[in-house]
């Protein structure tokens, strides 16, 4: 009876199965559901999973496995998740790429690595030119993107590497780094949201035989930014050897996380001080330990020069009581006119219970510039 169903309600039947290959495999039941699952708009392949290619013959099947999910031509596909490591060779993998592009696929998830350990990633053409696609996400194992000169993306929203883009409005760049003392430039007019994640980068050259982690493990030489629309900034880990800011004049809240890497040039302190001075319009500012020993306000940063005209709301993430953070808050306290909330976000929890209540009748004491600032304290999971 359930073959007498329509085809549409066959088609919702298949997408709620938990993998593709599991609607693949509805095919043996009859000859009415023998080519369904090739209308399915989103697929999901995983060669981790019941086909893992151990052998050249479950590689060759996982192979016609995923060009038969893609032969389909006529339907436009919502997604295409692939993982299949480096078990295929680059051009197999671009074949696929292709074929999904074929079938205007808006959303591509690809996890995928080069056999050959020197050899980098290379986008497709096809792919870069792709009208269609909104949405990407490359995880390639630490391995090197090489992205072709032809200027693409037409209508990419969000992806998880830097292109620059006309209708981009969230970038995240996570774990990413330059072999070479190269300038990195964001230059996106609709860009709202950007997120610069590189914690594990020295630990990653070292491994890579790219250098010592006292070389040059920044993101890249000079981080230019200049987004007339950016909203929300976040920067943590490892600091550029140098920033630039232009038009950022629409950003409201800046997460400012650096770590204790040496930069290859000048002082850190200087440095994270180009990084506070291209968001100090903020509304919202949060820091860590590290951003207040650097800084050493105010004499290496005047920070009550845009205090008490911008700054509304401050965190201090994983606080711990610490004496730096609490002269921290005075100064904040006693600088921030327009303050109207300081958080204090503790994360372990036994200082929580024996401190915060000290710790918060301590602060409540300062003088406030502001007098409608809250003072909140919490546990963090």
């Amino acid at each position: 009876m359930i073959s007498d169903l329509p085809d549409p309600i066959l088609y919702l039947i298949l997408s709620r199965l938990p993998t593709t290959e599991e609607a693949v495999r509805t095919s043996i039941l009859s000859t009415r559901w023998r080519y369904l699952w090739t209308s399915l708009p989103s697929l999901d392949i995983d060669s981790t999973r019941g086909l893992k290619p151990s052998t050249n013959f479950k590689k060759n099947k996982f192979k016609e496995l995923v060009y038969w999910v893609l032969v389909n031509k006529t339907l436009d596909l919502d997604s295409f998740r692939l993982l299949c490591a480096s078990d295929y060779n680059m051009s197999t993998v671009w074949r696929w790429i292709h074929a999904a592009v074929t079938r205007k696929v808006k959303l591509l998830d690809l996890s995928f690595f080069p056999r050959v350990d020197d050899e980098d990633f290379k986008l497709p053409h096809s792919l870069v030119t792709c009208d269609s696609l909104e949405v990407l996400r490359l995880f390639l194992y630490e391995r090197s993107l090489v992205l072709p000169t032809a200027t693409g993306f037409s209508a990419l929203r969000y992806k998880s590497f830097f292109k620059s883009c006309p209708l981009l409005e969230d970038l995240s760049l996570i774990g990413c780094f330059s072999y070479t003392n190269e300038n990195l430039c964001i230059s996106c007019l609709n860009l709202k949201t950007l997120r610069i994640h590189n914690r594990d980068l020295g630990t990653y050259t070292e491994r890579s035989g790219y250098g010592s982690s006292s070389d040059n493990d920044g993101l890249c030489f000079c981080l230019q930014i200049c987004c007339p629309k950016l909203v929300f900034f976040e920067y943590a880990g490892h600091s550029a050897d140098a920033f630039s800011f232009e038009n950022l004049d629409s950003l409201k809240k800046a997460v400012i996380y650096p770590d204790g890497t040496a930069s290859s040039f000048g002082s850190i302190g200087a440095i994270i001080c180009q990084l506070f001075a291209g968001v100090s319009h903020v509304e919202s500012l949060s820091l860590n330990l590290f951003s207040i020993k650097e800084i050493l306000w105010p004499k290496v940063w005047k920070l009550d020069e845009f205090l008490a005209c911008h700054l509304k709301r401050v965190e201090f993430l994983e606080f711990n009581g610490e004496k730096r953070k609490v002269d921290m808050a005075r100064f904040l306290l006693e600088h921030g006119n327009d303050l109207e909330e300081m958080v204090f976000s503790w994360r372990d929890k036994v200082n929580y219970h024996e401190k915060s209540t000290e710790t918060m009748k301590e602060v409540s004491k300062f003088y406030k510039a502001s007098s409608t600032v809250k003072l909140i304290t919490l546990l963090k999971d």
